[in-house]
């Protein structure tokens, strides 16, 4: 989590957004449907890594304002 510059904007309040990421996604394919994606293994059930490709960009931050982060917040307290 990091405070967003957003100098994008002059009518926006420095400060007022915030990046929320994660720094290594670790995407994962069904193991009955990896074969069919070419990932070899010998697993049938559960999950197994998916590897990206060189070159491939995996979006993984939010960009949120105050009003998006009190509606996360509240969502995750519940």
């Amino acid at each position: 989590m990091q405070p967003s510059s957003m100098a994008a904007e002059d009518s926006v309040e420095p400060g007022s957004f915030l990046w929320i990421s994660v720094d290594d996604p670790k995407p994962e394919i069904l193991a009955k449907d990896a074969a069919a994606h070419g990932i070899r293994t010998n697993m049938r059930v559960g999950w197994v890594p998916f590897p990206v490709p060189e070159g491939v960009h995996i979006r993984t931050h939010m960009h949120l304002d105050r009003e998006q982060v009190r509606g996360l917040i509240g969502r995750l307290e519940e």
